[in-house]
């Protein structure tokens, strides 16, 4: 999945092109359970890598027709020079008053100003300057701090801009946060059962949900469940009481 890029106008990357925006950000890069080699035992596999900025851990296990079994970590790692990034907490909660951190990392060989800039959106209302800017050392690691009043509920994004001022140095980044509600959860159960009618077809199940009025806006949410048989209530319910003591 290729990382989106940026349609604002003077958001420049290296060589004068748009900032390409950062976002995918997977736990699992590649997965592949069955790839065949040639006879010499090689093959060639193109693998897309994500936009973080890490040190990925390939492990690799193969077997011959023999039975033979072998093994290999070698690592691989995705690094830039300039580059800025967004530390969210797990989650937020709306009305929340709390500062965005926007780590900047200059691993150039020099002195650079730089200018960070968030891009306002409409579930956070910012309470000072949408931009900063900061000297860095070459090699030194920094952040700035960004004030907002989150507003709305839901998954969000926030996009984050840095460049450096006087050279085209440039870096975008998108992370989602869940922003959670903040008042008193209520739940509501409702249950039926499927049944034939005379032309052995299954009839409807209908339900009336009264959603309040008072609600939070974007909080509401539903799942619905399709169990084959009482067995399954039964089984549910126990994997819901068994948990692993903790404290």
């Amino acid at each position: 999945k290729p990382a989106e890029t940026a349609a604002r106008k003077g958001d420049k990357g290296e060589g004068g092109g748009e900032v390409r925006v950062r976002q995918w950000f997977p736990e699992t890069l590649f997965v592949e359970n069955f790839l065949v080699t040639d006879e010499q035992g090689r093959a060639s596999l193109d693998i897309p890598l994500a936009d973080s900025i890490t040190t990925w851990r390939l492990s690799a296990i193969a077997s011959d027709r023999n039975g033979n079994i072998g093994g290999k970590d070698a690592p691989i790692t995705v690094f830039q020079d300039f580059f800025v990034d967004v530390d969210f907490p797990v989650f937020l909660t709306r009305n929340d008053t709390v500062e965005f951190p926007v780590a900047i990392y200059n691993y150039l060989d020099r002195e650079q100003e730089i200018e960070v800039r968030v891009e306002p959106a409409d579930w956070f209302q910012l309470l000072g300057k949408a931009d900063a800017r900061v000297r860095l050392a070459a090699g030194q690691v920094s952040a700035v701090r960004f004030p907002v009043k989150v507003t709305r509920v839901g998954h969000h994004a926030l996009t984050v801009f840095g460049s450096t001022v006087g050279s085209r140095n440039a870096d975008a980044v998108r992370r989602v946060v869940q922003v959670r509600p903040d008042g008193r959860e209520v739940v509501r159960t409702l249950s039926g059962r499927f049944r034939t009618g005379e032309d052995k077809a299954a009839q409807p199940v209908t339900f009336d949900l009264a959603v309040p009025k008072d609600v939070i806006e974007g909080s509401e949410g539903m799942v619905v469940q399709i169990l084959p048989g009482l067995s399954s209530h039964v089984v549910q319910g126990m994997d819901s009481m068994l948990r692993l003591p903790g404290g």
